[in-house]
């Protein structure tokens, strides 16, 4: 599992890549200006499209029953790379580099997922609100932006 914060970013820049039309229709408008973080989460989050409603955002919808009990064990993953170390610890005869990857955006390049909160810390408590369930339940502490963490 991904932490909730990182997983929304990871997101926006999936949907910049080419999943995501909102950009090709305003430039069909004359408005020719990329969607900037902030709000691409007010847009998916605040007054989601119907198409946007039924993602299935949340992580732990993927997790629980409808009653929202946890129904399988999960992994936290920070770093994609950490993912040896899970595969070594449950016996798993494969390595990360052996995996092929068809859903990593701008070619693995990496970035800091917090560098977008520090940028726009008015979309945390979007996201949180949203997000809480995810947070709370896989035990992912909220970052605020400018290095303060709570939880």
């Amino acid at each position: 599992m991904r932490h909730p914060q990182a997983w929304m970013v990871s997101l926006y820049r999936y949907m910049l890549n080419g999943a995501f039309d909102y950009n090709e229709r305003k430039k069909k408008k004359g408005q020719n200006r990329k969607l900037e973080f902030d709000d691409f989460v007010k847009y998916i989050l605040v007054n989601p499209p119907k198409y946007v409603r039924f993602l299935g955002l949340k992580q732990i919808d993927y997790l629980s029953d409808r009653n929202g009990k946890l129904k399988v064990p999960f992994h936290k993953l920070e770093n994609i790379e950490s993912i040896n170390d899970f595969f070594e610890k449950n016996n798993i005869m494969i390595r990360f580099d052996q995996i092929r990857h068809d859903n990593m955006s701008n070619g693995g390049a990496s970035y800091d997922w917090k560098t977008y909160y520090d940028k726009y810390p008015s979309v945390v408590n979007i996201i949180y609100h949203y997000l809480k369930d995810d947070s709370v339940t896989l035990g992912y502490d909220v970052y605020m932006g400018s290095g303060s963490t709570n939880k």
